[in-house]
């Protein structure tokens, strides 16, 4: 079965909603140094390497390690502690999309920066700390892009990007929340942490979807919030 990591704090029917979706959910807890609209997001714990592999940071490590034994998993534990500010806090917040990985290269861990190089995983560099959270991975190689300067740095990669104004995604603490926050990617599906139909791209970011036949999963029908990146296992 394939596996779902999600914020500690994700509404109940959220997570009944993945489960339908055929995953097993397992939720974070928060990391009392981060700040605390963030301080359960997983893409701010660890990084997904692979379907297969992820760093963790080593606070937080016997904790996962314990609850996600039973899952058929590489867990790795990361070398840089989290701090309140940025960019102390983005060590794991890296997109890793197919042979690359787009990253601020002085912040990330070195740990992550090791295994990615023994996948032949191409570290590209970005000013945006928050790579992760700025980019939604599309299953066929391509993103939707929340940040101007990573879709430039997308743009010279050669990569295929959807380029939207996040302003409306929630993320209680903040102005608002990141696109790649708020979904996450798994075989020919997208997920979404809500509904695009409170959103101004709604109609771009579908028919963007539906030209790559890509299935998209709403997850509430509610205004779209940023929980931090769903790791999606196993798939």
């Amino acid at each position: 079965m394939e596996l779902a990591i999600v914020d500690g704090r994700m509404p109940d029917s959220m997570i009944a909603n993945l489960k339908a979706c055929g995953f097993a959910v397992e939720k974070t807890i928060e990391h009392s140094k981060l700040a605390k609209p963030v301080a359960y997001h997983p893409d701010m714990q660890m990084c997904r390497i692979d379907k297969h592999t992820i760093v963790i940071c080593p606070e937080l490590f016997n904790h996962y390690i314990n609850k996600l034994e039973k899952y058929d998993l590489n867990l790795i534990c990361g070398k840089s502690k989290l701090e309140h500010k940025y960019p102390l806090d983005i060590a794991y917040n890296c997109a890793v999309m197919r042979n690359k990985a787009f990253h601020r290269a002085n912040f990330t861990d070195e740990i992550i920066k090791r295994e990615l190089c023994k996948n032949n995983i191409e570290l590209v560099n970005i000013n945006q700390g928050y790579g992760k959270c700025s980019m939604a991975i599309i299953p066929d190689g391509s993103c939707i892009c929340g940040d101007v300067g990573v879709g430039n740095v997308l743009r010279k990669e050669k990569i295929d990007y959807l380029e939207i104004n996040p302003n409306s995604i929630i993320l209680n603490g903040y102005d608002h929340g990141f696109i790649g926050g708020s979904s996450s990617q798994g075989s020919d599906k997208l997920y979404i942490t809500g509904s695009l139909e409170y959103h101004d791209f709604e109609k771009s970011v579908r028919e963007w979807i539906e030209a790559k036949g890509i299935e998209l999963i709403e997850l509430s029908d509610d205004i779209i919030v940023d929980y931090g990146t769903i790791l999606i296992m196993g798939e």
